[in-house]
């Protein structure tokens, strides 16, 4: 599965971030979802099916 590789996912008040390492994470402001729908998908399809390491 894709969401294997990243290693850890945090959300904050404003974004979430995706741990592609220790150092390195992809952020993704909540302001880029256009609906609330678009940000619970997100959320359900990516960010909680990161297994935090």
């Amino acid at each position: 599965m894709w969401y294997t590789e990243f290693y850890k996912s945090i959300r904050t008040k404003d974004l979430y971030l995706l741990y592609i390492s220790k150092s390195q994470s992809l952020f993704f402001p909540k302001r880029i979802f256009e609906t609330r729908e678009d940000e619970n998908w997100f959320r359900n399809e990516v960010f909680l099916k990161v297994k935090n390491r």
